[in-house]
């Protein structure tokens, strides 16, 4: 099963946001992308097999946020 990147992406990005918000280091805040996106891909497909489609969807979501505060806040 292909994920749907059009909704997983901001799915993971405004999950990562919130968990920032929260107080975690924003260090770690790519690794959690990468976390969220496999457990997202495990929950749509429903079994492990689709893990690296997960880690592309964290992956993209991580850039996509780091691309935003770079832009947007200048940092």
């Amino acid at each position: 099963m292909i994920l749907d990147i059009k909704t997983s992406v901001p799915i993971i990005v405004g999950i990562t946001e919130g968990i920032k918000r929260l107080g975690v280091p924003s260090r770690l805040m790519p690794i959690i992308s990468m976390l969220l996106g496999i457990g997202y891909s495990y929950l749509i497909a429903g079994n492990w097999n689709s893990w690296g489609e997960g880690l592309v969807v964290g992956l993209s979501a991580c850039g996509l946020w780091d691309l935003g505060k770079t832009t947007i806040l200048n940092k």
